[in-house]
């Protein structure tokens, strides 16, 4: 059942809409969710015509596909019982086979006046021009800094993704993997919003684990949008190689800030040094999640011949560790002009109050001490960066 729902970019919360309203002005006020919102308005009439022209017997695969698109897309324009209301018909058609034309009703009828009841509220909805089209292939004298493909074939929701990120970067737009592949493999894209159940199969997902085996492609991070708050599917995508992952409805806003926080961050390049495995992997995920390029190392040494080797924005070092300890590192990069501006955050067991000051003394601008939440450390490190600090 549809009673958990998992939030946009990996916390997972009980569902609680008890305090959204389907009036369409009660939350976005922005002038492109505003214009996206009176577009899906329009695409939701024709949905509505469509559904109360049916009539039994009813035809369970389009009912299915519909149900689950709404499912998906009514909460993320502000309209939740839209979204509520077509899960519980999807759920119906596809976990009870045998539900007769009759048990349909009911549920089909619930729909039909969610539908209409957001039409009806629409009409207090103040009319703004539209977003300009979003190409779908790129032009040969682009100069945008950051290229993003959406595989998405619910056209509502690739409109909305679009026009969230649109102001910061040149998007480029697919229906289905096969036009997905092309213009990932023409473009090269800095992101990919891929979703994972396009056409009622898992070709998004399929496509994800294809781009993998593809040298010049695999490294393009993918953030999976699904309707499923199934914790196996989601982990499924992760584990084939997806940063992170959308769970249709989503709030725009939270996702149009972490979708351009990732972009702004595409020139970050972090160095982790630690000797713990599963510290350095979890560290290693959180930044890459959060859009940051990430170099990993074992030992101190590693560390050092990584820094005569790169750029860094900032490095994360274990205070305690193999080859050069932490501080000795320190030191030897503020010795040196390559990486003397490189800030250093330490990560360490060592929490006495003397061995904070002499690393804080030594030149590192934090010192977060183990056991720490990985969340923690992100949100630090972020600060940093944007601060202008980082190098």
């Amino acid at each position: 059942m549809r009673n958990r729902r998992m939030r946009a970019f990996g916390s997972m919360e009980p569902e609680d809409t008890s305090h959204v309203a389907d009036d369409p002005q009660d939350s976005v006020r922005d002038p492109v969710i505003l214009a996206l919102r009176m577009r899906y308005l329009a695409h939701i009439a024709g949905r509505l015509e469509a559904l109360e022209a049916c009539s039994p017997p009813y035809d369970r695969m389009w009912m299915t596909s519909q149900s689950h698109a709404l499912a998906g897309s009514g909460g993320s324009f502000g309209f939740w019982d839209i979204s509520s209301r077509a899960g519980d018909l999807e759920v119906l058609l596809k976990e009870s086979p045998g539900t007769t034309d009759g048990e349909i009703e009911a549920p089909l009828r619930r729909l039909r006046e969610a539908l209409a009841t957001a039409l009806l509220a629409s009409e207090e909805v103040e009319v703004v021009d539209a977003p300009a089209p979003v190409r779908e292939m790129p032009a040969a004298t682009t100069a945008v800094s950051s290229r993003v493909v959406i595989v998405e074939d619910d056209t509502s929701v690739r409109d909305l993704l679009s026009g969230l990120i649109s102001g910061v970067a040149d998007v480029f737009s697919a229906v289905d993997t096969t036009q997905g592949r092309r213009l990932i493999e023409t473009v090269k894209p800095d992101l990919i919003l891929l979703d994972n159940r396009i056409g009622g199969a898992d070709a998004g997902l399929e496509l994800l684990e294809s781009l993998q085996a593809v040298p010049g492609l695999k490294d393009i991070p993918v953030i999976m949008i699904t309707a499923s708050d199934d914790p196996g599917e989601v982990m499924r995508a992760l584990m084939a190689g997806a940063a992170d992952y959308i769970v249709k409805p989503f709030d725009p806003a939270e996702v149009g800030v972490k979708i351009r926080g990732r972009l702004d961050r595409l020139g970050s390049h972090v160095l982790i040094a630690d000797d713990d495995d599963t510290v350095r992997e979890m560290l290693v995920h959180k930044f890459q999640s959060a859009g940051c390029k990430v170099t990993s190392v074992e030992s101190g040494a590693d560390a050092w011949e990584a820094l005569q080797h790169g750029d860094y924005s900032v490095a994360l070092l274990d205070r305690m560790m193999p080859g050069y300890d932490g501080v000795t590192l320190l030191r030897m990069m503020k010795a040196d002009p390559r990486t003397a501006r490189v800030p250093v955050v330490f990560l360490t067991a060592r929490h006495y109050g003397a061995d904070v000051l002499e690393g804080l003394n030594t030149g590192a601008v934090d010192y977060i001490t183990k056991p720490f939440h990985a969340d923690e450390v992100l949100a630090r490190v972020l600060r940093l960066l944007n601060s202008g600090e980082a190098a």
